[in-house]
C-alpha cells in the first residue's frame, strides 16, 4: 500500500490560529502494499539525514514569498536557493547611497510580479532605513554601509514589523494559510517532521541567522530604532516597558554599550536592586545585563525576573545559548517570560546547531517558526565574504605516533609563521586590505578546575599539556626543529607520515612562501632563527617560561628564555592550578612568578600593536569576541555534541575587514590589485590536537553546506593570444603628457572646478528629480488626495518661502561626504554659494517633480522634505556640473591609438585561468580535467555545452578560451569568467558569423571581439556614469573601421532616460572629436539585453522602438538580434536609418 499524507488545506477555525489538536495537523496515514512502504520508509530514513533546520525555516520562507519568489522549489532541481533568486539582483549592486539618498540596492532590487509587497510598501521601508541608518551614523567617524544582505535583513524585519503592528491577524492567518504548503512541499522531499501552525503569542519574536562576522551588533541597534518607528507609528509605544538586552558574558555586555554609544543609542549597565531608576519611558533607554543575571529570586548580583515585566523588548544576542546546554537550564524559560507580553530580538550565526543539539520538537518548532532571516556562513562564504580556510586533517594513527604529532604541531607552527613574516614583510602592501597581525590560537572546553574537575576538563587540560610541551621541545632542541623544518619544506607526505585518511598528503601545496625563501638561500637553521625572533621574541631562544602574575587568576604568561616580551598567554580560568600541572607534565618548562602587576594581555590581544603571537584558551571567550586577528586555529578538546561552539570557533577566525571594508577576502574583489601572497594571510589554518576533534569540526562543515577544504585543488588553462596585431586595431583612450609620459588625469591634471556655475550644457539638459513615489511612501494611503492619483505630474521650484527654512551646513555637509564617496578630491564645494543656485534666472538646471500641496507652507512637516529635496538636487548638481567639467578636460585629450600589446585586457604571455576547487567535489574536478583535454583538441567553438563548466573557443576573440560556470557551483576561477549573459552574447555572435546570412552581412569585413575589463586597464566612460563595457567589437572593411561597444545587461531598473541607454548618442559626441585626427573609425554602443521586451515599461511596445535605442532583445528577438547589431553598425556609415519593425 502506497502511504497517503493528508494535510488540511485550510488552519482549522475554532479559535483564531490555535489549530484542534487532531492527527490532521500531523497527517494521517494509510497502507496500500508493505514493499511500497518499505520503499518508502527507506527514501524519509534518508531524508531525515538531510532534513537540514535550513528546510524548516517556514517562517522565512513565507516572508521569501511576500517578495513574488516561490520558496519551495524541489531541492533536486535548486540550482539556485530562494534567498539567492531573491537577492540576485542587489549581490553585485554598488553599496552606499545614490544621489536621491536611497540605497543603491533600493532601486537594483527586482520586485517579482506576484510580490505582495508594493513598490509603494518598498520605498516607505526604504525611507525608514534610510532613516534609522543616519541616525546611528550621526556620531560614527566610519559610516557603516550597509553589504546587501544586510539591506536585505533590514527590509525583512521591516516587512514583517509593518504587518505585525497593522494586521497582526492578517499576519497569523497569512501564516497558517502557508503551514500546508510548506509541509506538503516537506513531505515530497521525503522530510517527515510537520511544522506546526502558529499560534499568535509566537509571533512575538523573531531571530536573525547572520554568520559570524556579518554584522549582527549593527543590525541590532537599527532593529531597535526600526522597532521604536513600528510601534509608535502603531500609537502601541506605551505598551512595552523596557528594552533590556541580554549577553553571554560581562566583557560583551561592555561591548554592546561601548558598540550603542557609538550609535547614539542610550544603553546602560542594569544594576539589580536598583530598578526605579533603570525605567526608562518610551523604550529610550537600553538596560544591558548578562543571562547569568537572571533568576527566579532576588540574590546578590542576581535580580528576579518577575521584578522586570512581562511586556519587555528583549535583544537577545547569541540567541542560542540556552537552549541545549544543561549547564544553562532555566535560561530560555526566563528569556520567554520577560517578553510575554513583549517582543524579542535574538541574533546568532548557530540556531541550527543548537536546535540540533536541543533535541527537543518544541525547541525546533519554536525557532522554526522565528528565524526571520537566514544569512548562515554558507551564504556568506559562498558571496566571498570573510577568509578562505583549509583544514589539515591528519588521519588518527598519524596523531597516535608521537613523532608525527611533532611533525605536525611543527608544520602548524611553519604555516602560521609563513602568515606572520609575510604580513610584517608586506605590511604596507597588504595596508588597503585592512589585514589585521596574524594570531595562533588554541582552543578548547572550559576549565574552572585545572585540578579534580570535569572529564571534559580533564581533556583540554591534557592537550594544553601536550601543546606547552611541543613549544618547549621546539625551543629546547634547536638542530631537531630544524631537521623538521627541512623534512616539512623539502619531503612529502610519504615521507614525514603527515597523511590524511586517503593517503593524501595534507600539507602539499601549503609552504609556497617559504619554500622560495629556502631557493632564496635561506635554510632551515634560518628559518629556524627567524622564526625565534618573530613568534617568540627572541633570537637567542632559550627554554621555555611560565609567568604567574600574583593576583591574576586566568593568565598564565609565555616566554622564550629571558624575552621580556611574552609572545603567548594561557586563558583558562583557574590559571594557578594549571600551572601546578604543567610544571608536573612538562621537562623543559620553567616555572616564575612576578610580583609585578600589570594589565591582563587578552585584553589588548586584539589589536595588532599586542605583542602576543599565541593564544592558549578555554572557549568561553568565543561568543562575541571582536577581534581580527586570528589566522590559524588549533582545536583542543571540544565536546562533541557542541556544534554552535563549534561554528562559532571557526567565524571568529574567518573574520575579515577587507579591501575598503568591503568583508570580503581579495580573490572575490577583482577591481583591486592582489599583492603577491595575500592568499596565504587571507586563509584560516585549521589544525587539531587530535584526529577525532577534526572529524567533529569537518561534520559540521559538511552541516552547514560547506567543502571541506582540507584540500584545494588547482587547475590551470593556459589564455592564448590569437591576435598578431597585423591590424591596427583603433582603441579609445586619453593622450599622454610629453614631459613624462604619463596619461592625462582630471585628478592630477585638470583645473579645480568650484560649484556654484550653471553651464550652458546643464540648463538643456537639467536633472529631473520626481518626488511623487517619495510622497507617496511618506503619507498614509488614507491621507492620500493629491499626490499619487494626479494624471499629470506638476513641476515647482524651491522658491524664499522654502529655502528660508533650508539648513545650509547640514547641506555642505552631506555634499562634502557624497564627494569624498565618489572620489572627486579637486572639487571645490563653498557653502555660501549654494543657495544662489536656487535663485529665479540661475534654477534651470533642475526640474522638480513635486505635488504642490508638499511646496505649501501652511504645513510644517513640509520642511523637513524641502530639506531632503534641496540635499538631492544639489547632488544630482554636482553629478552632472563635475562631469561635465570632467568632460571638458578630456575633450581635447582623447585619442584614437593603435591597440597594443601591453594592454591590460590582453593576457600576459604566461597568463592563465586558474580553477580552484576543493578536492572532494569529484564530479566538478572530473568536467574540470575533461575541459582542459577537449579544448587542446577542439578547432573552436563551444566546449562542454551540457556541463556546469563550459569553455567557448571563438576565433574572433582576441584571446582564447572563454569561460563561463553555471550559477551557484562551488569554483573560484579567476580571472572572473563570463556570466551567463556574455555567455549567451559570445554563443550567438559566433552562430551568426558561421551562418551564411552573417557571411552576407559582414562580406568583406574581419571582425574582432575582445572582452573588456570593468576596472584598472578596462576602458569606462565617465560621460555615460562610470561604464565599462563587456565587450569591444570591431568591424574592419578596408580602411575604415567601426567600433561597437556593447554591453549584455538586464535593464528591469534602466529607464530610457539612463545614461547607459542615452550613451549610443554621447559616443557619437565622441566619435566627431576623434574623427578630427583624420582616422576613418565609426562608434557605436550597444545593450543587448535578456530583459523580456514586456518588463520594460519605457513607452515602446515594439523591437523597432527599443533598436532605435540601441536596445536589443536577446531573448525576444534571438534570432534576428545580432544581425541587426551588425547592420545598425554598418548602415551607419551609408546614411541609412535602420527601421526594425
Amino acid at each position: 500500500m502506497s502511504e497517503i499524507i493528508t494535510i488540511p488545506s485550510e488552519a482549522p477555525t475554532r479559535k483564531r490560529g490555535r489549530p484542534a489538536k487532531s492527527a490532521g495537523n500531523n497527517g494521517a496515514q494509510g497502507a496500500t502494499g508493505a514493499a511500497s512502504a518499505a520503499k518508502a520508509a527507506k527514501s524519509r530514513s534518508l531524508a531525515q539525514e538531510k532534513d537540514h533546520f535550513r528546510h524548516k525555516l517556514i517562517l522565512n520562507a513565507w516572508l521569501i514569498r511576500e517578495f513574488g519568489i516561490n520558496p519551495l522549489p524541489p531541492l533536486p532541481d535548486q540550482a539556485i536557493l530562494p534567498i539567492r533568486a531573491l537577492g540576485e539582483s542587489i549581490r553585485h549592486a554598488a553599496e552606499g547611497l545614490c544621489a536621491d539618498g536611497l540605497h543603491h540596492f533600493y532601486h537594483a532590487f527586482a520586485l517579482s510580479p506576484q510580490s505582495i509587497v508594493t513598490p509603494t510598501d518598498l520605498l516607505r521601508y526604504e525611507e525608514n532605513i534610510v532613516r534609522h541608518t543616519e541616525a546611528i551614523n550621526a556620531q560614527r567617524s566610519r559610516k557603516i554601509d550597509w553589504k546587501y544582505f544586510q539591506w536585505l535583513t533590514l527590509l525583512f524585519v521591516e516587512r514583517y514589523l509593518d504587518v505585525f503592528f497593522h494586521r497582526k491577524h492578517d499576519l497569523l492567518d497569512s501564516l497558517n494559510a502557508f503551514v500546508p504548503s510548506f509541509n506538503a512541499w516537506r513531505g515530497e522531499q521525503g522530510f517527515s517532521t510537520p511544522i506546526d501552525f502558529f499560534t499568535l503569542d509566537e509571533l512575538n519574536k523573531i531571530c536573525l541567522q547572520n554568520a559570524t562576522g556579518s554584522g549582527k551588533t549593527l543590525l541590532m541597534h537599527v532593529n531597535l530604532l526600526q522597532f521604536h518607528h513600528a510601534a509608535a507609528g502603531a500609537n502601541k509605544l506605551g505598551e512595552y516597558g523596557r528594552v533590556i538586552l541580554l549577553t553571554p558574558g560581562f566583557d560583551l555586555t561592555e561591548q554592546h554599550l561601548r558598540e550603542l554609544s557609538a550609535s547614539g543609542i542610550a544603553a546602560a549597565r542594569f544594576v539589580a536592586g536598583d530598578l526605579l531608576s533603570q525605567t526608562a519611558p518610551e523604550l529610550a533607554r537600553v538596560d544591558a545585563l548578562e543571562m547569568s543575571k537572571l533568576g527566579d529570586e532576588d540574590k546578590e548580583n542576581i535580580v528576579a525576573v518577575r521584578n522586570l515585566g512581562d511586556s519587555n523588548l528583549l535583544l537577545v544576542d547569541e540567541g542560542h545559548v540556552g537552549l541545549g546546554s544543561q549547564n544553562e537550564t532555566g535560561w530560555l524559560a526566563r528569556r520567554d517570560a520577560l517578553s510575554a507580553k513583549g517582543f524579542v530580538f535574538e541574533y546568532s550565526a548557530t540556531f541550527a546547531q543548537a536546535v540540533e543539539a536541543a533535541k527537543e520538537n518544541s525547541v525546533m518548532q519554536a525557532y522554526a517558526k522565528s528565524v526571520l532571516f537566514d544569512y548562515s556562513y554558507r551564504y556568506f562564504y559562498e558571496d566571498g565574504y570573510g577568509k578562505d580556510y583549509r583544514i589539515f586533517n591528519l588521519s588518527g594513527s598519524g596523531h597516535a605516533n608521537d613523532a608525527t604529532q611533532r611533525l605536525y604541531l611543527t608544520a602548524s607552527l611553519l604555516s602560521y609563521y609563513q602568515q606572520l613574516r609575510l604580513f610584517e614583510e608586506q605590511r604596507n602592501g597588504f595596508a588597503d586590505f585592512n589585514l589585521e597581525k596574524p594570531l595562533w590560537v588554541f582552543v578548547g572546553a572550559s576549565v574552572t578546575k585545572a585540578m579534580g574537575g570535569t572529564k571534559e576538563e580533564g581533556a583540554t587540560i591534557t592537550d594544553v599539556a601536550r601543546i606547552v610541551n611541543f613549544f618547549a621541545d621546539f625551543l629546547h632542541e634547536r638542530s631537531r626543529s630544524a631537521s623538521d623544518i627541512e623534512a616539512l619544506l623539502t619531503g612529502n607526505g610519504q615521507a614525514t607520515g603527515l597523511l590524511d585518511e586517503d593517503g593524501h598528503d595534507i600539507f602539499s601545496s601549503s609552504f609556497t612562501m617559504l619554500k622560495e625563501k629556502r631557493l632564496g638561500g635561506e635554510d632551515a637553521a634560518d628559518l629556524y632563527q627567524d622564526i625565534l625572533k618573530r613568534i617568540f621574541q627572541h633570537a637567542a631562544g632559550g627554554t621555555l617560561t611560565l609567568t604567574r602574575i600574583k593576583g591574576e587568576t586566568a593568565e598564565v604568561r609565555l616566554h622564550a628564555g629571558t624575552a621580556e616580551r611574552p609572545f603567548g598567554v594561557i586563558n583558562v580560568g583557574d590559571a594557578p592550578a594549571l600551572v601546578k600541572v604543567l610544571e608536573a607534565q612538562c621537562p623543559h618548562v620553567v616555572v616564575q612568578d612576578s610580583e609585578f602587576a600589570s594589565a591582563a594581555l587578552f585584553a589588548d590581544i586584539s589589536t595588532s600593536n599586542s605583542p602576543v603571537n599565541l593564544l592558549i584558551g578555554s572557549r568561553k571567550f568565543v561568543s562575541g569576541w571582536d577581534c581580527w586577528r586570528v589566522s590559524t586555529l588549533g582545536l583542543m578538546h571540544v565536546g562533541k555534541s557542541e556544534g554552535a561552539q563549534i561554528i562559532q570557533l571557526f567565524g571568529r577566525g574567518v573574520r575579515l575587514k577587507g579591501h575598503a571594508w568591503s568583508l570580503k577576502r581579495s580573490s572575490a574583489v577583482p577591481s583591486a590589485p592582489r599583492p603577491r601572497h595575500i592568499e596565504l594571510v587571507e586563509t584560516l589554518g585549521v589544525f587539531g590536537v587530535k584526529s577525532d576533534y577534526m572529524q567533529e569540526f569537518r561534520k559540521f562543515l559538511e552541516q552547514e553546506g560547506l567543502p571541506g577544504n582540507e584540500k584545494k585543488e588547482t587547475r590551470t588553462i593556459p589564455m592564448n593570444l590569437l591576435y598578431d596585431f597585423g591590424k591596427q586595431l583603433m582603441m579609445l583612450g586619453p593622450k599622454t603628457k610629453k614631459a613624462n609620459g604619463r596619461k592625462y588625469d582630471f585628478l592630477l591634471d585638470g583645473p579645480v572646478p568650484s560649484a556654484g556655475d550653471v553651464p550652458d550644457k546643464l540648463t538643456k539638459n537639467p536633472v529631473e528629480v520626481d518626488w511623487y513615489p517619495r510622497i507617496e511612501a511618506i503619507v498614509a494611503k488614507k491621507d492620500m488626495t493629491s499626490t499619487g492619483q494626479e494624471s499629470k505630474k506638476y513641476a515647482g521650484k524651491l522658491g524664499v518661502a522654502q529655502l528660508a527654512f533650508i539648513r545650509w551646513d547640514a547641506i555642505w555637509f552631506a555634499l562634502e561626504s557624497y564627494k569624498r564617496l565618489r572620489g572627486w578630491t579637486n572639487l571645490n564645494i563653498d557653502q555660501h554659494e549654494l543657495a544662489g543656485l536656487f535663485d529665479v534666472g540661475r534654477d534651470g538646471w533642475y526640474t522638480l517633480l513635486i505635488p504642490q500641496s508638499t511646496l505649501a507652507s501652511s504645513n510644517w512637516r513640509n520642511v523637513e522634505i524641502w530639506q531632503r529635496v534641496a540635499t538631492e538636487l544639489l547632488k544630482r548638481y554636482i553629478d552632472a556640473f563635475y562631469n561635465h567639467c570632467k568632460k571638458t578636460f578630456y575633450e581635447p585629450r582623447l585619442e584614437l591609438k593603435p591597440l597594443a600589446r601591453d594592454n591590460l585586457n590582453l593576457p600576459a604571455d604566461d597568463a592563465v585561468y586558474q580553477l580552484v576547487v576543493d578536492a572532494s567535489e569529484a564530479a566538478l574536478l572530473a568536467d574540470i580535467k575533461l575541459l582542459e583535454q577537449e579544448i587542446k583538441q577542439s578547432g573552436g567553438g563551444l566546449i562542454g555545452e551540457h556541463r556546469d563548466i563550459k569553455a567557448y573557443k571563438l576565433g574572433v576573440h582576441l584571446f582564447s578560451p572563454l569561460l563561463h560556470v553555471v550559477q551557484g557551483r562551488k569554483i573560484s576561477i579567476a580571472p572572473v569568467p563570463l556570466n551567463e549573459s556574455e555567455f549567451d552574447f559570445v554563443r550567438d555572435l559566433h552562430h551568426f558569423i558561421d551562418q551564411p546570412e552573417g557571411k552576407e552581412v559582414l562580406d568583406g569585413c574581419e571582425v574582432f571581439l575582445l572582452r573588456n575589463r570593468s576596472r584598472g586597464g578596462g576602458i569606462g566612460f565617465f560621460e555615460a556614469g562610470s561604464f565599462y563595457p563587456d565587450f569591444i567589437l570591431w568591424i574592419v572593411r578596408g580602411a575604415q573601421q567601426y567600433v561597437a561597444f556593447i554591453e549584455p545587461h538586464g535593464l528591469i531598473h534602466e529607464g530610457s532616460g539612463s545614461q547607459k541607454i542615452l550613451f549610443h548618442q554621447t559616443i557619437k559626441e565622441i566619435e566627431q572629436r576623434v574623427q578630427r585626427s583624420g582616422k576613418k573609425v565609426t562608434l557605436e554602443s550597444f545593450i543587448v539585453t535578456p530583459t523580456a521586451l514586456r518588463d520594460l515599461k519605457w513607452g515602446m511596445d515594439s523591437l523597432g522602438a527599443f533598436a532605435r535605442q540601441h536596445v536589443l532583445f536577446m531573448k525576444d528577438d534571438k534570432d534576428a538580434y545580432v544581425k541587426k547589431l551588425f547592420e545598425m553598425t554598418l548602415s551607419k556609415v551609408d546614411g541609412e536609418v535602420l527601421d526594425a519593425a
